[in-house]
């Protein structure tokens, strides 16, 4: 049986968490209010009335923040979105759209199954940033996460 989706993005948020890692996790999804409403033959009765946490369908579990400076160049911020699935779970339509938006602004999107998947995008997330702004916006990428494996220079 597959583990489901809400533990492993528990642990991840927990990795964060540890990690010091400024992130937001982005309530999707409708959750039902009950209220009391009055019919037409004055009979009071229970209702339930759904509302939706965001407006953008599609939108990823989990964005991450950082900003990354080199002393005298201008601080720049890095937003990465993590979509948490399972070993079986499938991106919807609306997912793959907003992934795609990501990454045709050149932006940083993954699809993350597990904590180690996360280490991975950041991983690729310092390989893009040091491809495009050089080796030390990369340096200072990873020492804003604070890990220590990934510091390593190459």
């Amino acid at each position: 049986m597959a583990i489901k989706e809400s533990t492993i993005q528990s642990q991840i948020l927990s990795f964060l968490k540890v990690r010091r890692i400024l992130h937001n996790r982005i309530n999707n999804g409708q959750f039902f209010i009950k209220e009391q409403i009055i019919d037409k033959y004055g009979r009071k009765r229970n209702k339930n009335r759904a509302v939706r946490c965001n407006t953008l369908n599609g939108i990823p579990d989990i964005e991450v923040f950082c900003f990354i400076s080199n002393n005298d160049k201008p601080v720049i911020p890095v937003n990465i979105y993590l979509e948490v699935k399972n070993k079986n779970g499938k991106q919807s339509y609306h997912q793959k759209l907003f992934q795609s938006r990501i990454e045709s602004a050149n932006g940083f999107y993954y699809v993350v199954r597990s904590v180690d998947d996360v280490v991975k995008a950041f991983k690729d997330t310092e390989s893009r940033i040091k491809q495009t702004f050089g080796d030390d916006f990369a340096l200072e990428f990873m020492k804003a996460f604070s890990l220590p494996e990934l510091n390593k220079k190459m």
